[in-house]
């Protein structure tokens, strides 16, 4: 530090609109880190120093017993400041008190009804308020107002206050709507003000531009008082009615695009009428239109709330806040387990057992598994078949990697994959298919190829407008039949991992009952299998390749097959022609297999996996639509002169 560079701490007051004067008039000061180890009686000594802030009477003493100190770590000395530690900390064994700024005469203020008093979190932004000529009280923590534990709903500070017909604004940071916690303390003490006569009310603070939160001093900074008046008198009122919806505001929030309800216990989208007749018993007073006393739901009272939250799209972003920077509502609930190092010889054994000891897959696999993982968020484009006898394990591995996902991860069967209604697949990254059928076959792979390969997807949801949205979602199936899932010989095919798995156990059946399941639960295998996954080599490994080829494969789709894509997967070995027109072939395929159940169009369908469609042309007198069966890159690339003299030679015709 040079001789002119101002100390940390009047940078970080700076940062609030605070000037070394204010610090005087506050009586702040700065702590060593051993003063503040000593003043905080902490167990270890503190790496870091802090600003002390004296807490004040309302007639402006002192009060000895009651102080906080704002951290503030250093980097030069290696101490990370991103470093969500300790910010605040307060001697052991002192209660909350109310934060009162002395550059307030809040003695004569307290009396005085007719003005208005800011209730914020935090010393500096009550400050940085009261400079601006705005009374500001400073809470602790948004739960300060209170001591919970003695059973005081309104600490001796704030009972001081005469409220009756008072405003009060309650303003909190701008993202306090994406906190459970803040909307029910702010929910709980709007009741207890107005049970004191005050007019409550919430200001609606805007997030920065790149969606940073905004606390009052930041706005003050930023804009000055003038804009930070306009957001106090533009505060909506918190109505005894209001307090009462406080429940519905931490629940749910409305997705503009849909015009939907978000429930965010369940995961559930409702329409406006679909949520008012799920809960029509939930009645309060409120005041209608014309003034007089009327009962609504709180349903209803919901959708009319200014300070309800709301988001302009669902989305799901790994990693990002509730409510992103851009405005969205994120689906992501977290990860289902925390990465703990740990035993993972359980997976790997299963694994091998598996893959049949086939190290190259297992390897695959893993980082199939890893890869999402390691991106949160990423799509991959291949996906995992296995199949094999019952009771062998399928099921076991898939769980594991649902244990990691949490919310995130789905456990589906046949008639979800089908569904006309899809919504599950907006807020799910991992998806399990158990003992899957795929009966309807030709529907299935159109299904399949969707799901598997698509980077966006058609969401449908019951009552609701349909949306597009991300295919994040990797796929892991199981059956125990190799024609269960429906491979074409060209297409999906290069999509999908096909594992054999062993036709009887290779373990004991208490492995299965008592070994894995209890390495799984008690052992908290889980974990220990999301931290290797999190550390696994990805080298050799692409997010956009074919997946490997196995024997498991070719069986797949040989035993998936009808018989006319048999048939047309063997077209060469039927014919000479190079080039041929599809009824030529269609007959070709009747006269051959006798099949009078299959009609043009189903072998159009099909002949388009092997042989490549070249448009329509002239040949001799005639307009024919050729196909190339053989050498197609090279029919493309010709001119229609010689594809019509190559298909009359084969035909003996010049």
């Amino acid at each position: 530090m040079t001789r002119a560079d101002p100390p940390r701490w009047h940078v970080h007051l700076a940062s609030s609109g605070l000037t070394p004067t204010d610090a005087k008039a506050l009586r702040l000061k700065w702590l060593t880190p051993a003063a503040a180890t000593t003043l905080l009686q902490t167990t270890f000594p503190l790496e870091t120093g802090g600003i002390h802030f004296p807490y004040f009477a309302l007639d402006g003493s002192v009060d000895p017993a009651v102080c906080r100190v704002r951290l503030l770590p250093d980097p030069a000395n290696g101490v990370d400041p991103n470093v969500p530690t300790f910010r605040y900390l307060q001697p052991p064994g002192t209660p909350p008190r109310v934060y009162f700024p002395r550059t307030v005469d809040w003695a004569t203020l307290a009396k005085d009804t007719t003005a208005r008093i800011v209730i914020t979190e935090g010393e500096k932004k009550a400050a940085a308020a009261c400079k601006a000529g705005i009374p500001c009280l400073g809470l602790g923590g948004v739960w300060s107002f209170q001591q919970k534990d003695l059973g005081v709903p309104l600490l001796a500070d704030l009972a001081a206050i005469d409220w009756a017909g008072r405003q009060v604004i309650l303003a909190y940071d701008s993202d306090w709507s994406e906190k459970k916690e803040v909307r029910q303390a702010a929910a709980v003490l709007a009741r207890r003000l107005a049970e004191r006569g005050a007019e409550v009310r919430s200001a609606l603070l805007s997030s920065a531009p790149g969606g940073g939160k905004v606390g009052v001093d930041d706005l003050l900074v930023a804009r000055g008082a003038k804009a930070l008046h306009a957001v106090l008198d533009s505060a909506p009122a918190i109505t005894p009615e209001h307090a009462e919806t406080a429940d519905y505001r931490a629940r749910f929030t409305l997705v503009k695009t849909l015009s939907a309800a978000y429930d965010r216990e369940t995961g559930t989208l409702y329409a406006r009428k679909r949520l008012e007749d799920s809960f029509p018993d939930e009645m309060l007073q409120t005041v209608g239109p014309t003034g007089r006393p009327t009962q609504v739901t709180k349903a209803q009272y919901w959708w009319q709330d200014p300070t309800k939250v709301s988001a302009s799209k669902l989305v799901l972003e790994p990693g990002e806040p509730e409510i992103t920077a851009k405005g969205d509502l994120n689906q992501f609930r977290g990860w289902g387990t925390q990465p703990e190092r740990g035993s993972t010889e359980v997976w790997q054994k299963l694994l091998h057992s598996l893959f049949q000891g086939r190290k190259d897959l297992i390897r695959w696999f893993e980082q199939w598994c890893a890869y999402p993982l390691q991106n949160p968020g990423a799509k991959l484009h291949t996906s995992v078949f296995i199949y094999g006898g019952q009771g062998v394990g399928k099921t076991a591995a898939g769980l594991i990697l649902l244990d990691i996902y949490g919310a995130s991860g789905r456990l589906i069967q046949d008639r979800e994959i089908f569904s006309s209604f899809n919504g599950w697949i907006g807020e799910t990254l991992f998806c399990l298919g158990d003992d899957l059928a795929f009966e309807e076959r030709k529907k299935s792979r159109s299904v399949i190829k969707m799901l598997t390969d698509s980077e966006t997807i058609e969401i449908n949801e019951k009552y609701l407008p349909s949306y597009r949205a991300q295919n994040r979602c990797q796929f892991f199936f199981n059956a125990n039949r190799p024609d269960a899932l429906p491979l074409d010989p060209t297409g999906l095919n290069r999509r999908f991992m096909v594992i054999e798995a062993p036709t009887a156990r290779p373990f004991p059946t208490t492995w299965y009952t008592k070994t894995f399941h209890e390495w799984r639960h008690q052992g908290n295998g889980s974990a220990h299998v999301h931290d290797r996954l999190l550390r696994m080599d990805l080298k050799g490994f692409h997010a956009y390749a074919d997946a490997p080829h196995s024997d498991a494969k070719a069986l797949v789709v040989a035993t998936g097959q009808s018989g006319v894509e048999a048939w047309v997967g063997e077209l060469t070995n039927h014919t000479e022609m190079a080039l041929a027109t599809v009824r030529e072939l269609y007959d070709l395929y009747r006269s051959k297999t006798q099949d009078t159940r299959t009609g043009i169009g189903a072998f159009t369908a099909s002949l388009r996996a092997v042989a490549e469609p070249l448009g329509t042309q002239r040949v001799a007198k005639d307009h024919l639509s050729l196909w190339a069966i053989r050498a197609p890159e090279h029919w493309k690339k010709t001119k229609p002169k010689t594809r019509a003299e190559r298909y009359l030679m084969e035909r003996g015709r010049t």
